[in-house]
């Protein structure tokens, strides 16, 4: 569950780009790959997560062979009160790897005929239908690889001390008749992250089952695979087993609050780390888990395979699972985020083995522990295959045959919402793509960089990194694809226009200022047009300054996923003022047309109040391209 932007670039960054960036240094399984050579190598490593990444709790679960191999707690529950992780016991938010159940859950029925991967979901929906102007129908297998072409947005989150619970939240229906955004891309032709559809999918397996979610979930998945501590959501009876949500702040563990989700099936259950390693060995035993099945081996394998891929050199997602290469081998796995909850699921069926993680605090480090444990758990496992890539990759002398300045500029590197108010999301966390004519491409995000060089057909290679991207352009959009993701270019009029309206708060706050001084020097001024222009021009450009500070708590909160505040006031406040804006805008350019005009007022006056209205003009048009005029 995946979010403005820790919650969302939080997610992308530890999808992709820390297992991008990461070195692996081990050139060989160990040779002692005892449960107590692990177990060292785990304690270690934990010592180092709890004493210097300042995290208060882990849970780990590891199963090789059909088997739990290792299962261990550090740290604690509960700080306070120094209840130690149980593996056993302790509850922690999986978050996003909440859509692998979800996942699991419609194949059942895919399994049981009463859901079809291939055909238009429309036909199970009867109180909505999806919006699609494309001929191309959304279908099961679409929303399970996020290829829906849906477009984001913001979903509605609430916080809980342990006082509220799913049962405040209204029901998955209500909830997507009313925001399921429209399909904007042909559907399996883009990736796109996107916690909506994975909701269809727990949707489309109420309308096909007759069964909540909840209940579907828990009496054919949890139960027949005996994960008895486990539940769909945050309830009065799993409370007392949850781990506490901490963040560390200034030298000191803070209590923070649970996180819960409109869009519940695509992150929702709590888990155990024992609870999750039935769920693993459950996969690799493609669907079946101690003589039950849960799924038909078909079904399971499909799930594991590769569904969608943007170029066959780079890699897929599976059926709820996305591919990864952990130490030069081929994995399927997922990971998820919720403010405090870090957690990530990885399985390798071709080894048998499968790691779980899950850690109760958010600090300046927590985000590299799931993926650095995930790569020590390979390190331990398997064997590192070094590249098989050859010189004569780059050698090839391939032609340089595309456009550098359709290539060039920043990609948004998570989800954003097209067609609504929260479009601003896509000035931020942008990663930047410069490419020169020989064909020489340079991927930056945050300090950190990766060179290219173009082999052909839209393909780069790096050789530091054995890793592909490649460049397409669909339906006049650019598009970078990196691992198993695609990421859209941002317009550059919205970059610009940004900078130019935060340059523009400038201006604001000073004719703020200069004229409140000169209204307070005039106070007797008999020219109550002169008073009411500039009354007007004040208030103009305090509604600027408060688009932007407004904007600005919106992407907070949402980045601390706590958005009810966002949907029921921040939102509707936005929309007034760029309605006002606009309004008061036009009654001052009139204003400053007969001033000229009629040559009313000394000429830096003038001046001053031409550049507010050109600046207002400017913020306008931002606004209108962030949809800020959209009833």
């Amino acid at each position: 569950m995946k979010i403005l932007n820790r919650f969302m670039c939080l997610l992308v960054t530890v999808i992709i780009l820390v297992p991008l960036f990461s070195k692996n240094i081990a050139l060989a399984e160990c040779s002692d790959q005892s449960v107590q050579a692990f177990e060292e190598m785990s304690d270690e490593y934990m010592k180092k997560v709890l004493d210097e990444y300042k995290v208060g709790g882990v849970t780990v679960s590891v199963v090789k062979d059909g088997q739990v191999f290792f299962k261990k707690g550090y740290g604690y529950a509960d700080l306070e009160k120094k209840i130690p992780v149980d593996p056993d016991k302790t509850d922690f938010q999986i978050a996003s790897i909440s859509k692998l159940i979800t996942a699991t859950a419609a194949m059942k029925l895919v399994d049981e005929g009463k859901l079809s991967l291939d055909e238009d979901v429309n036909k199970y929906l009867t109180d909505f239908k999806i919006k699609n102007d494309f001929s191309k129908p959304v279908t099961l297998r679409n929303l399970l690889t996020h290829t829906a072409g849906l477009d984001d947005r913001l979903p509605l989150y609430y916080k809980s001390t342990g006082d509220k619970f799913y049962d405040s939240v209204e029901s998955l229906g209500e909830f997507l008749k009313r925001d399921l955004p429209p399909v904007i891309r042909e559907p399996g032709s883009y990736w796109k992250y996107s916690v909506y559809g994975f909701a269809l999918v727990g949707y489309l397996v109420e309308q096909a089952s007759g069964m909540t979610i909840d209940k579907y979930v828990t009496d054919n998945v949890l139960k027949p695979l005996q994960m008895e501590n486990s539940a769909y959501w945050l309830n009065k009876d799993i409370i007392g087993n949850m781990s506490r949500p901490y963040k560390y702040e200034k030298g000191e563990f803070l209590d923070a609050a649970y996180t819960l989700c409109s869009d519940h099936p695509s992150g929702a259950v709590c888990s155990t780390a024992s609870d999750m390693a039935k769920f693993m060995i459950m996969h690799l035993n493609n669907g079946e888990y101690k003589g039950v099945k849960i799924l038909n081996e078909s079904n399971a394998q499909e799930m594991h395979k590769r569904n969608y891929s943007s170029d066959e050199k780079l890699l897929g997602y599976g059926l709820g699972f996305y591919e990864n290469i952990r130490n030069g081998h081929k994995v399927i796995e997922h990971n998820g985020y919720l403010p405090s909850f870090s957690s990530h699921l990885s399985i390798m069926p071709e080894k048998n083995i499968g790691v779980f993680i899950s850690l109760n605090t958010d600090s300046k480090d927590s985000s590299k522990v799931c993926n650095e444990f995930a790569n020590k758990f390979y390190e331990f496992f398997t064997t590192k295959i070094n590249s098989k890539e050859k010189e004569d990759v780059l050698n090839t002398n391939v032609p340089f045959d595309m456009d550098i300045k359709k290539i060039n500029g920043r990609y948004a590197m998570d989800s954003y919402p097209h067609t609504d108010l929260t479009k601003i999301k896509c000035i931020a966390g942008n990663s930047k793509i410069k490419c020169n004519n020989e064909g020489n491409l340079t991927f930056s995000y945050g300090n950190d960089k990766i060179n290219y060089q173009y082999i052909g057909n839209g393909v780069f290679y790096s050789k530091e990194e054995n890793d592909y991207c490649k460049i397409s352009e669909k339906n006049n959009q650019m598009i970078f694809s990196i691992l198993s993701f695609d990421f859209e270019k941002v317009p550059d009029i919205n970059i610009y226009l940004f900078y130019v309206v935060i340059v523009g708060l400038v201006v604001f706050l000073i004719s703020i200022i200069i004229i409140f001084i000169s209204l307070f020097k005039n106070r007797k001024l008999k020219d109550r047009q002169a008073v009411v222009f500039k009354s007007v021009v004040i208030i103009l450009s305090f509604l600027m300054i408060m688009y932007i500070i407004l904007n600005g708590i919106m992407c907070i909160k949402s980045m601390q996923a706590d958005t009810s505040i966002v949907f029921y006031t921040i939102i509707p406040l936005i929309r007034i003022i760029c309605y006002l804006s606009f309004i008061f805008t036009i009654i001052s350019s009139i204003y400053i047309v007969d001033y000229w005009i009629k040559n009313k007022l000394l000429l830096r006056w003038k001046i001053l109040y031409s550049i507010i209205i050109i600046a207002s003009v400017i913020n306008i048009l931002f606004m209108y391209i962030m949809n800020g005029f959209k009833l």
